[in-house]
């Protein structure tokens, strides 16, 4: 091996129009590749919820799960809250987003980015309903969507004593784009 790197060296040192040909090529290679690699950093960032808030619903449902969550919670800061933090992932409690809310109250947020066909079912609000005050310490809890809920979960929720704030895809946007309530109003 030490004879090869000798052999080469001398040939580089004889020929130095070789040796910048080469470290060109290497220098555009590893531009490239840093290029490419930062590209791929970028979109993942991005469907973090990162960068500008999404504007359509298509946007909204592009995000990974844990950036829908993120890009939530940059909306209730957006909104006057503080203590903002991202609870989501394994055993969440069914709690993704918990935040102070401008007027003092504990808001819990149950995200859920579905697709156009997904509903978000009565079983999702049985465990927001069951975890927000207890677990959570929440004065209120929202369930926000990028789809729509069930019948049955609106109806459900309609019949508690003091209902989950339901936030399907239509509030979303209009949350998003200053054009309808933040869930605590």
């Amino acid at each position: 091996m030490a004879v090869v790197l000798l052999f080469v060296g001398d040939f580089l040192g004889r020929h130095p129009g070789v040796l910048a040909a080469l470290l060109a090529l290497l220098g555009t290679a590893g531009v490239v590749v840093a290029a490419l690699w930062g590209r791929g950093q970028y979109r993942r960032w991005r469907q973090d919820g990162h960068g500008q808030l999404p504007d359509g619903l298509e946007q909204w449902r592009a995000l990974s799960p844990g950036g829908f969550e993120h890009a939530v919670a940059r909306l209730c800061r957006r909104d006057g809250c503080t203590r903002v933090e991202v609870l989501g992932g394994a055993n969440d409690r069914a709690g993704d987003v918990r935040a102070r809310t401008p007027d003092g109250r504990w808001l819990l947020v149950q995200c859920k980015r579905y697709g156009e066909g997904k509903r978000v079912a009565a079983e999702v609000l049985y465990q927001v309903n069951g975890t927000y005050r207890e677990s959570h310490g929440c004065d209120l809890a929202a369930v926000v969507t990028t789809s729509t809920f069930t019948t049955s979960a609106v109806d459900w929720n309609t019949d508690l004593d003091q209902p989950l704030r339901l936030v399907g895809s239509r509030q979303l946007l209009a949350w998003a784009q200053q054009q309808g309530p933040a869930p605590w109003e």
